[in-house]
């Protein structure tokens, strides 16, 4: 029966390292969704940057 309930308690302490493990895994992807979401933002801002200067570089050389 202590055996058992050892085996319990063992069990226990290693399902919740795994939880953990799962909450520190779903964080970091989090951060890495957010860092993606904030670089699509500056490639987005890049993007409309340069065809801003594309259509004033095609007025400037036709004057």
């Amino acid at each position: 029966m202590k055996r058992l309930r050892s085996d319990m308690q063992e069990i226990s302490r290693e399902q919740g390292k795994i939880k953990e493990g799962q909450r520190q895994v779903r964080e970091k992807f989090e951060a890495v969704e957010s860092e993606c979401e904030l670089l699509r933002k500056e490639t987005n801002i890049i993007m409309q940057q340069s065809m801003s200067t594309q259509l004033r570089l095609a007025f400037m050389f036709q004057i």
